[in-house]
C-alpha cells in the first residue's frame, strides 16, 4: 500500500505572492502580517492534519515547509510573544 505523502506549502509565500512588500510595512503593518501569517499557517496545517486522521487505510507523511515559529524569526521577541499569546 506505501504511504501517503501530503507537503503543506510554505505559507509567507503564498501571501507574499499577494504583492505584500514586507519591507514596506510599517511596524504595526508587520505584526498584523506575522500574526494573520501564523493563523493562516496554522489553519492550512490543520487542513492536512484532518486529512492525515482521516485516511485509515494506510500511513500517512506530512511535510510542513517551514512552520509555526517562523514568524517569529521576521519580529521582535516582544511582538513573537504577542501573537503566540493572543
Amino acid at each position: 500500500m506505501g504511504w501517503k505523502v501530503y507537503t503543506v506549502p510554505e505559507t509567507a509565500t503564498i501571501l507574499l505572492g499577494g504583492r505584500v512588500k514586507f519591507e514596506e510595512l510599517n511596524y504595526n503593518q508587520a505584526y498584523l502580517f506575522q500574526k494573520d501569517l501564523l493563523k493562516t499557517m496554522l489553519q492550512i496545517e490543520d487542513t492536512y492534519f484532518n486529512q492525515a486522521a482521516a485516511t485509515t487505510d494506510r500511513n500517512v507523511l506530512i511535510i510542513c515547509d517551514r512552520g509555526g515559529m517562523d514568524p517569529s524569526a521576521y519580529t521582535d521577541r516582544v511582538s513573537s510573544h504577542l501573537f503566540i499569546i493572543s
